[in-house]
């Protein structure tokens, strides 16, 4: 696939994050999540990895494992790991030494944590671009100091019968111009909060198993919870 030419316009920018995720088996990277708190103006970044699988039955999994947390100029081991599998979501924190399993799909449904309007990690690869254009306003935004490098910036903005309008204001997208696979993502949500994930050393089809899924057994003394979903 050609590189995405510097002056790329926004339907051949989706195109190409269309046809990058199409036939999508796994990714890894190295992943770092900033949070930026509107009252206080705080940062907090959580750093490590994390591994995304699209399994034989078309079901999507995840594993995001942050080994690290900075805050301001602190930087402390605060391991935390979350785990989206069959349904579930295992939520770990290990310095609290809390593990929560929540049920958040019914048997047979299905979910990708990466989907635009699904999942935590919105990443709009593997969907058409009729489709975006339906849920966002997509404008091309000038290079500016601080992107990533060999990259294009695009913003989508929900639309009002979106269902995200109500928690974003807007997302903003920097495309990987040899890869056609989002760098950064930074969502602004309208409660002030702003979370930006950055994405680096990407490998793509690698050929991830279910060992790259499995959680390490925990020792003695965790609190450990289990949440079903109630039925109606």
């Amino acid at each position: 696939r050609a590189p995405l030419p510097a002056d790329a316009g926004v339907d051949r920018i989706l195109d190409a994050l269309d046809s990058a995720g199409k036939n999508l088996k796994d990714f890894t990277a190295e992943v770092a999540l900033t949070d930026v708190d509107d009252m206080t103006g705080a940062s907090t970044i959580r750093r490590g990895k994390i591994f995304f699988q699209v399994k034989n039955d078309q079901s999507t999994r995840i594993l995001v494992d942050l080994p690290t947390r900075q805050v301001e100029d602190i930087r402390e081991d605060r391991r935390v790991q979350y785990l989206l599998d069959d349904g579930w979501l295992v939520d770990r924190d290990y310095s609290g030494k809390n593990e929560t399993r929540r049920q958040v799909l019914r048997p047979g449904e299905k979910l990708n944590p990466i989907k635009l309007g699904e999942g935590p990690f919105p990443l709009p690869i593997g969907q058409s671009r009729i489709d975006v254009l339906k849920q966002f306003d997509v404008t091309p935004q000038p290079p500016a100091k601080g992107d990533p490098a060999n990259t294009l910036h695009v913003r989508l903005t929900p639309r009002p019968d979106n269902s995200q309008f109500a928690q974003y204001r807007h997302i903003d997208v920097w495309v990987d111009r040899e890869k056609a696979f989002p760098r950064r993502i930074d969502a602004a949500e309208r409660n002030g909060n702003e979370r930006s994930t950055e994405l680096a050393d990407l490998k793509v089809d690698v050929g991830l198993a279910d060992r790259d899924f499995t959680l390490d057994e925990l020792p003695t003394g965790w609190n450990r919870r289990t949440e079903e979903l109630r039925t109606q």
